[in-house]
């Protein structure tokens, strides 16, 4: 049974409003996750819809393999599960599960899993990128988020919005950490500081979405960063630090 299901429609164009459909960029897309019998899950998840320019792109052949399974049967049409693995085994399926797939029938396109709805603070990201680990592990000595069910239920409200918008501020954040931490023996002293800013804004939004299952580091983020009030990076170094760097 889905809690506040008479309320997905609306929830739905609010997150639209915030990240809006688009044919040819990523958007956020809201969906019920039940998980199992023998892993429920229960929690509103939101997933990263990936546009065809780069699922449909014939330099991408994984995606035109993962094309072929959101295609194909349904992932629990033959096999059964593994009660030692735990997990569904020998079905038709070797790259996206069934969410994957449920996803791909509601929107027609492939999705990842992006953030999870729950605890006090209004949730946080499912798993964290490569940039956002080198932060948090670098200030907790682990890179591990809370699983799907660690903490209380919670429904899609304005605290998952204040927590997700502004997401191509904090995109252009991660970019210019991402750029530094490859190009560290090459940037001049202003790009330095710019990349440290950089840092600090993403510590500091990893520290509001971790707090609550991790209130030690949580409190040692926020008055490290209490004085830092992400603003716009200045516009010539940001154009020299992001100016080559995709983010796909």
């Amino acid at each position: 049974m889905i809690p506040n299901e008479a309320d997905l429609g609306r929830w739905r164009e609010q997150l639209a409003q915030v990240s809006p459909r688009h044919d040819h960029l990523s958007y956020l897309w809201l969906r019920w996750e039940p998980g199992d019998p023998w892993q429920p899950v229960e929690r509103w998840v939101i997933w990263q819809m990936l546009p065809e320019t780069i699922t449909h792109n014939p330099k991408h052949p994984y995606y035109l393999a993962i094309l072929a399974e959101l295609n194909g049967p349904h992932p629990r049409s033959t096999g059964r599960y593994d009660a030692e693995e735990q997990r569904w085994v020998h079905g038709p399926c070797r790259l996206i599960d069934l969410g994957t797939w449920e996803t791909f029938r509601e929107t027609g396109r492939f999705g990842r899993r992006w953030w999870v709805i729950q605890g006090t603070k209004g949730g946080h990201r499912y798993r964290l990128s490569e940039a956002e680990r080198v932060v948090w592990r670098t200030l907790t000595g682990t890179d591990d988020t809370p699983a799907p069910g660690d903490l209380p239920y919670a429904p899609f409200d304005n605290r998952v919005l204040d927590q997700i918008r502004g997401l191509d501020e904090k995109t252009k954040w991660l970019a210019v950490m991402s750029y530094g931490i490859k190009n560290r023996h090459q940037l001049d002293a202003d790009e330095q500081q710019e990349v440290a800013m950089a840092k600090r804004a993403v510590a500091n939004w990893l520290a509001g979405q971790m707090e609550e299952v991790y209130e030690e580091y949580g409190s040692l983020l926020k008055r490290a960063t209490a004085d830092f009030a992400p603003t716009r990076l200045d516009p010539k170094v940001e154009a020299s630090l992001v100016a080559d760097y995709h983010i796909g």
